[in-house]
């Protein structure tokens, strides 16, 4: 039970690093005016959220994507 409440916690860490880390990359996508960083920032938040939410990995959530 730890080990999967460790992973949890894992899991939630690194989505909400992608989230900001997807945050700062729009923030600079804007101030360069490059329409593929700020989508490429986009995409990065949403994994995040979702990697949060769902309690994912980002390589399972792309997995997913790709399916579809």
């Amino acid at each position: 039970m730890d080990a999967n409440r460790n992973n949890l916690n894992m899991l939630h860490l690194k989505g909400m690093k992608n989230v900001l880390e997807g945050r700062r990359l729009q923030k600079l996508a804007l101030e360069k005016r490059d329409s593929f960083l700020l989508a490429e920032g986009k995409n990065m938040e949403i994994l995040g959220k979702l990697q949060i939410d769902l309690s994912q990995t980002k390589e399972e959530l792309q997995k997913i994507r790709r399916k579809k």
